[in-house]
């Protein structure tokens, strides 16, 4: 049988987020991040959790670069650099 993935409720994901279990809700709602829910629960995938906390607070075209300050436009990054960020979504 094949290994279940870990699932995170919205409680340990807020938890782990250091947010509250309000804006994990809201962002479940408007979409943003991804969930299942199994009855009244809703369970997200950690990938999922860090790809939103990863994407939360960057503008719409813009990258956090590791090592660079503030934010970069993703269409100002080399070729390179860009196909390796977008590989990494």
């Amino acid at each position: 049988m094949a290994d279940v993935p870990r699932m995170l409720t919205v409680q340990e994901a807020a938890d782990q987020a250091n947010v509250q279990a309000g804006s994990i809700r809201r962002a479940i709602a408007d979409g943003s991040l991804p969930a299942r829910k199994l009855g009244r629960r809703w369970l997200i995938d950690p990938d999922q959790l860090t790809k939103w906390l990863r994407d939360w607070d960057t503008p719409t075209g813009y990258v956090k670069v590791p090592g660079v300050a503030g934010f970069l436009k993703l269409s100002d990054l080399p070729p390179d650099l860009r196909a390796e960020y977008e590989a990494s979504l």
